[in-house]
């Protein structure tokens, strides 16, 4: 039952990203001729008139197939003699449901807490180290450098540190003060050894009001964003490694471990993260300009817009194919990784 829940979160999270680009298309007059979700062999099919809705076997991805897309078309409603603006708009509307997704799910979040959490200290733990510099009724509003707008920044901030000393901006009585060298207790995170500066505090819980969900809801969607672009960063930095990266595998496996803890717990507080990262991730990720990911694909629209003319078709759908068969190895090497981990003989 814990994979099937996961099979069909990880389904929504793919639904919902192609609903984006399936209404964007059809609210600009282009001709959709397929919407599916799945990879692969065709297992269910129906529909009447332009559009075939189809299910398909792999349950890896999805895709809305749009005349003129990919082809050069004489239809006055294809994709290629849409407005540029309005392509534009049908290539990030997959990403920005994604995020709307995520951005729902921490509105229910945050509603389902008795109260909202601020970023000011409330009180200390016992023998706590960020006391010397730090005091009750700071109101911390950046640490590295790193804005501080709820408690997932403040979260954020301190997972990103490695070195057991933050340098904290807080408002105290009104002022802005920065405090350097705060020192906090560390913890080591066994599965990747790096290691993390810890809360030696708790802060004040807000009353709810409309204002403050949506404001916490917000900044908390915009939180994960913010984290994505850094571990994507990392990635490309190097900081990260291939063997950290997951797949469909990795992200059906996770989720089926938190909906098997929530049904334990009876708590789905953690399932409700755990959905709001991934599918925020997967907005993100789309979005990266890379061939074949809509990210590409909207940087053919910016380059055509610079030159005032569309690059040839035939050359586009060249590089996203380059692109896909790059896409798949990088997943099959993904799904390998992910199997060790599954079966214990991965580091």
């Amino acid at each position: 039952m814990t994979i099937i829940i996961a099979i069909l979160t990880f389904g929504i999270m793919i639904l919902v990203h192609e609903l984006g680009h399936f209404l964007t298309a059809k609210w600009a007059g282009v001709k959709v001729n397929e919407f599916a979700i799945g990879m692969g062999p065709t297992i269910l099919k129906f529909g009447k008139g332009e559009t075939r809705y189809a299910l398909r076997l792999f349950p890896i991805g999805g895709f809305v197939s749009m005349e003129g897309e990919d082809e050069e078309s004489d239809d006055h409603r294809s994709f290629n003699r849409a407005a540029w603006w309005k392509r534009a708009v049908i290539m990030v509307a997959g990403a920005f449901m994604n995020i709307l997704l995520g951005f729902v799910v921490s509105v229910i979040l945050t509603c389902m807490g008795d109260r909202i959490a601020s970023t000011t200290i409330a009180v200390f733990d016992e023998n706590a180290l960020s006391s010397q510099q730090l005091q009750v009724d700071d109101k911390i509003v950046a640490i590295d450098g790193f804005k501080v707008n709820v408690d997932m920044d403040l979260l954020f901030a301190m997972a990103l540190n490695e070195h057991g000393v933050a340098d904290v901006d807080v408002i105290r009585d009104g002022e802005k003060l920065s405090l350097a060298n705060v020192q906090f207790p560390t913890y080591t995170d066994e599965s990747t050894g790096r290691q993390s500066l810890s809360l030696d505090f708790y802060v004040y819980g807000m009353e709810k009001s409309f204002g403050r969900v949506m404001y916490q809801s917000a900044f908390r969607t915009g939180s994960i964003v913010k984290i994505v672009w850094v571990s994507i960063y990392q990635l490309v930095s190097g900081q990260f490694s291939l063997n950290d990266l997951s797949g469909p595998i990795g992200v059906t496996s996770e989720i089926s471990s938190t909906v098997n803890n929530a049904i334990q717990t009876r708590d789905i507080t953690p399932y409700l993260l755990l959905l709001c990262a991934f599918t925020i991730n997967i907005g993100i990720m789309n979005l990266l300009p890379v061939p074949a990911l809509d990210g590409g694909r909207l940087l053919f629209l910016i380059i055509e817009k610079i030159r005032g003319k569309r690059i040839d078709p035939k050359y586009e759908a060249y590089v996203n194919a380059a692109g896909l068969v790059l896409l798949l190895v990088l997943m099959a090497v993904v799904a390998v990784n992910d199997v060790g981990k599954l079966i214990g003989i991965s580091g």
